[in-house]
């Protein structure tokens, strides 16, 4: 069935960002930067980051196997947020 809408509604649109640089180059620390980020780590990358009070917040989760990644991006799409533990998560970002 097809939905019909006027024009003048807006639509939420998302960015999809791909940030491509050599080792060292600053992506971790470009990425950190997004809004409310999750940052799904697979080279243990964001480990020079965290705790620094110069940095906002931000939700790493390591893993070295993609395998992992694809039904934590599909719960996030099908409920809105993630179950870790007994938090919800709902970021604004998820960093590869």
């Amino acid at each position: 069935m097809l939905v019909f809408e006027e024009s003048t509604t807006p639509v939420s649109r998302k960015l999809k960002i791909l940030v491509y640089g050599g080792p060292g180059s600053g992506k971790t620390f470009f990425s950190l930067g997004a809004p409310s980020p999750l940052v799904l780590d697979t080279e243990s990358s964001t480990d020079a980051y965290r705790g620094r009070p110069d940095l906002p917040a931000f939700t790493v989760a390591k893993t070295a196997s993609p395998k992992e990644i694809a039904p934590v991006l599909a719960d996030l799409s099908r409920k809105g947020f993630i179950q870790a533990g007994d938090k919800h998560l709902t970021p604004e970002t998820v960093v590869i």
